[in-house]
């Protein structure tokens, strides 16, 4: 998978998560983690790292 240049702050943990090798993120959706949320899904195509939602109720 080969992701364009980052165009924000965002998008650029993204591609680090990618280089990295991590495979999933696992985060609570709506929460303060928004923008990673918005990227992990358009920039990063839910690939490598995959989104896995859980709620912590």
């Amino acid at each position: 998978m080969s992701l364009e240049k980052p165009q924000y702050v965002s998008d650029l943990v993204v591609y680090l998560l990618h280089a990295l090798g991590i495979d999933y993120a696992i985060l609570n959706p709506g929460a303060t983690t928004r923008g990673l949320h918005e990227s992990l899904v358009t920039y990063g195509g839910n690939k490598a790292p995959e989104v896995i939602t859980c709620c912590h109720e």
